[in-house]
């Protein structure tokens, strides 16, 4: 069941004022949608939209403001010293995090788990697209000829997930279920659901070595910037395929493209990219074992109902415990 029938269902919020200010070019259009979940989650509360700094500023003080970590947000927030939360649409929060914001008096909750499936979905389409060879029968379709060539498959092979979080966990469950063995790394060395293996982080390297496929999933913190670099790529298998769907920042890019020039893996599908949108002269475009695709990883038709969806969660979870779900630690990043 949605959670905003849960939240129907469980009675009345101590909510009363929430403020969706998303401009509506990040949303394009989909913002008023927001809107109309959260009343249908919320009957009781006032639910305002904004658009630009103007008429954020004009609405009412609000109990909660259910963002996007947009250019005017500091500006705002400035203008609003008793604006105690912040909900992301976005379930990472480093852009968030490099505002000029009073962190220690301000709640932040992100919208993480909101990726989990359409990523999990994307990392193994891509994994798939190049064992199966698709890029190669694409261009023979094209060429309308037939040429027969043996395929590999991923039943029995390895899947490494770096950053076990929500979508890491995802990419686990559909990586066993292809029949494939997952590894991967996370702080904490708790059980996981769909991995044989858990590894701090600083097992990195030994993680990947076994790795058919690797699919980076770590949030970007100073920690993670520049995590996957020249001795990553030295370690991996000459048969390794490469998935990034985290930030591009946490990739060096130039190691990442002496590694696929120099075949020292076998591929990359790249979603994110140090630069946004890839320049028209990056040598990645011309690269036949590369798969680029422009930041769609997280998009489904569903996002604004599963972003309000764990809004409510963490509105139930703080009115309950005092705590937030998706709650973010400034200090560790994420």
């Amino acid at each position: 069941m949605p959670a905003t029938e849960t939240a129907k269902r469980e009675g009345a919020s101590t909510m009363q004022t929430i403020l969706v200010a998303i401009p509506r070019s990040e949303t394009e259009g989909s913002g008023e949608d927001v809107v109309a979940y959260l009343r249908e989650a919320f009957p009781d509360a006032t639910v305002v939209s904004a658009h630009d700094l103007d008429s954020a500023l004009a609405a009412p003080s609000p109990d909660v403001l259910f963002t996007s970590s947009h250019a005017w947000l500091p500006d705002y927030v400035r203008e609003r010293p008793d604006l105690p939360w912040i909900h992301l649409l976005s379930a990472g929060a480093d852009r968030l995090l490099g505002m000029d914001l009073p962190f220690e008096r301000l709640r932040v909750s992100t919208s993480s788990g909101v990726h989990t499936a359409t990523i999990a979905e994307y990392v193994m389409a891509g994994v798939l697209f190049h064992v199966k060879q698709f890029g190669r029968f694409v261009e023979q379709q094209r060429e309308r000829r037939w040429d027969r060539t043996w395929v590999d498959e991923i039943e029995g092979k390895t899947m490494a997930v770096i950053g076990l979080g929500a979508i890491g966990v995802g990419i686990a469950v559909r990586a066993k279920a292809f029949g494939m063995r997952v590894i991967g790394t996370k702080r904490s060395l708790e059980r996981v659901e769909g991995v044989d293996e858990v590894f701090a982080p600083e097992h990195l390297q030994a993680v990947l070595r076994q790795a058919d496929a690797v699919a980076v999933t770590v949030p970007l913190t100073p920690t993670t910037r520049g995590l996957i670099g020249a001795a990553e790529f030295a370690v991996m298998q000459p048969s390794a395929v490469f998935v990034n769907i985290a930030r591009g920042a946490v990739v060096d890019e130039v190691a990442m493209i002496d590694a696929l020039r120099e075949r020292r893996i076998a591929g990359a599908v790249l979603d994110v990219f140090e630069r946004e949108p890839l320049p028209e002269d990056s040598l990645l475009w011309g690269f036949d074992n590369v798969l680029i695709t422009p930041h769609v990883s997280g998009s489904t038709p569903v996002y604004m109902r599963k972003a309000v969806d764990v809004f409510v969660k963490n509105v139930r979870s703080l009115e309950a415990t005092g705590e937030l779900v998706t709650g973010v630690d400034p200090e560790r990043g994420y």
